[in-house]
């Protein structure tokens, strides 16, 4: 019986173009439709239809967004500098525009924080701060025994 309907645009190449267009660039669902040429109803029924693309698209989003973690807890770790830039409205010959007058570059400092969040889950045996304590201890038998047989001090 033949298959009622248009046929899908999908091939058997989305899986890679869309694995490496959601981890390189970040797409989302709106823009693998753009890149298929597609809407993203198509995207979606593709997601559930072809579980390689599905899982192509969820690799990509992950790759892209453990990327964007870590370049960002690199820079809290590290510090950075920004232009902060100003601009003001100023009277021109057409009317009123804005005009760039100021930039200012700002330095941010290192984040302790974040520092500590890298250091403990890079190296989780010489960062932790949970002690693991033995409490076994030899002899408590005979420390409690003499307890319970020393006689008792009254204060006079």
């Amino acid at each position: 019986m033949a298959k009622i309907g248009r046929p899908t645009k999908y091939r058997d190449t989305f899986p890679v173009q869309a694995e490496v267009a959601c981890r390189e660039g970040g797409f989302t669902s709106i823009k693998l439709a753009k890149l298929f040429s597609v809407s993203i109803a198509a995207i979606e029924l593709w997601q559930r239809t072809y579980p390689d693309f599905i899982r192509a698209i969820k690799r990509g989003k992950d790759d892209f967004n453990v990327a964007t973690a870590e370049n960002c807890l690199k820079k809290r770790l590290e510090g950075y500098q920004y232009d902060e830039v100003t601009k003001e409205l100023v009277k021109d010959e057409n009317g009123k525009t804005l005009q760039v007058t100021k930039v200012v570059t700002k330095s941010v400092a290192p984040d302790v924080t974040a520092l500590i969040f890298f250091l403990k889950n890079r190296n989780r045996e010489r960062w932790n701060d949970k002690k693991d304590v033995d409490l076994n201890v030899t002899g408590i038998d005979q420390i409690l025994a003499g307890l319970k047989t020393a006689p008792l001090v009254e204060d006079e």
